[in-house]
């Protein structure tokens, strides 16, 4: 049975709305699983705006992409309202929808006195690093400015160095998996319930193609490239001298080529998480990653040679990774079962969202 908390609490839910897929990814599981958190006893409200009612409530989760507008030019005026929220409310947990482990934002020294958790969608398994400089703000952007010596024409300001009771409130929340944008309809059905917010929307899942399906492509490697800072594009750069560039093409095209292909490979962009990862795991493809060891996420799709393989982050076996996935991948078409099941067992059958509202009410406690 799931944990039930003692007598009905509220929790109201401050979000810009149903816009990314990092806003959606933190809003799905919230709304999907509306009545067993209520038969948990926990009453959802959601705002798009600071009412004077938002401050009735026992906990109040704030999505980092409702003051994202404030922090260039009126930061003053957000960290007042945070203020004033946490005065009011008991429990205020931020809840930071970025796309990386790293890039805490130059706000959140700032924000952590003012609320009891910083959340995050993946963190560093050693949480010390949030101790240490790291330049471009990730360790993969420090690890290739250090051992790569690649520098960006612009390096945004340092994250802040947090002490030891300001590293404890850094804590994982849940990843971008739960979004719905990751196959060919996803944009549109998200795009749709902006207008009508509909739970029927959100209940639709996504047509998966079995791993198991004849493929005609090798390694499919078409991806975007353009990235202002080179430490972030790196990966990408480099697979594209290995694998050859490849121009942009409709989204009827890209997914209908990766149904198509038998690997996937997903560098890291902005983020180590990427769409990318989960549209392999709707289409049944092999996931070729760099390394997921340095990262704590949930839920953990990632496991090394059962859902995904891996390469190291110098890239160094990159080439023979690919080459081994493609020439052999009789051998490793269970991975791709295994993580697509694993995908669909977490997201979207009734065990996983109970699982969901088990960890929810876990982070209230």
């Amino acid at each position: 049975m799931m944990g039930i908390i003692t007598g009905m609490k509220k929790v109201h839910v401050l979000t810009p709305g149903y816009w990314s897929a990092n806003s959606q990814s933190f809003l799905n599981p919230l709304l999907i699983n509306r009545r067993l958190l209520q038969n948990s006893g926990v009453g959802l409200v959601f705002f798009s705006s600071i009412s004077d009612s938002i401050g009735e409530c026992d906990y109040l989760l704030i999505d980092s992409k409702f003051f994202k507008p404030y922090w260039a030019g009126r930061s003053k005026e957000a960290l007042e309202i945070i203020e004033r929220l946490s005065q009011e409310i008991t429990t205020v947990l931020w809840f930071h929808t970025g796309d990386s482990a790293g890039a805490l934002g130059s706000y959140a020294k700032s924000i952590l006195p003012f609320v009891k958790a910083f959340f995050k969608s993946q963190v560093y398994a050693d949480k010390t690093l949030y101790q240490t400089p790291l330049y471009g703000n990730r360790l993969y952007t420090d690890f290739y400015h250090r051992h790569v010596g690649i520098n960006d024409e612009t390096v945004p300001e340092l994250d802040s160095i947090l002490d030891s009771e300001e590293l404890s409130k850094i804590q994982v929340s849940w990843n971008i998996g739960f979004a719905r944008c990751f196959n060919f309809y996803g944009e549109y059905i998200a795009s749709l319930y902006n207008r009508f917010p509909s739970k029927l929307l959100l209940s639709i899942s996504p047509m998966f193609h079995e791993a198991s399906k004849r493929r005609t492509r090798d390694a499919y490697t078409r991806m975007g490239l353009n990235f202002p800072r080179e430490t972030v594009g790196y990966q990408r750069a480099q697979l594209a001298l290995l694998m050859g560039k490849q121009p942009r093409v409709s989204r009827a095209q890209y997914y209908k080529e990766m149904k198509q292909s038998k690997v996937v490979v997903s560098p890291f962009g902005w983020g180590e998480i990427n769409n990318r990862d989960f549209e392999a795991f709707i289409y049944g493809c092999l996931l070729l990653k760099p390394s997921m060891d340095h990262l704590e996420t949930y839920p953990n799709f990632f496991i090394e040679r059962e859902t995904y393989i891996s390469y190291k982050w110098d890239l160094s076996d990159m080439k023979d990774v690919i080459e081994d996935a493609v020439h052999n991948y009789k051998q490793y078409r269970e991975i791709a079962h295994t993580a697509q099941q694993r995908y669909v067992d977490i997201v979207f059958s009734r065990t996983g969202r109970e699982n969901f509202v088990r960890y929810f009410l876990s982070l209230l406690k």
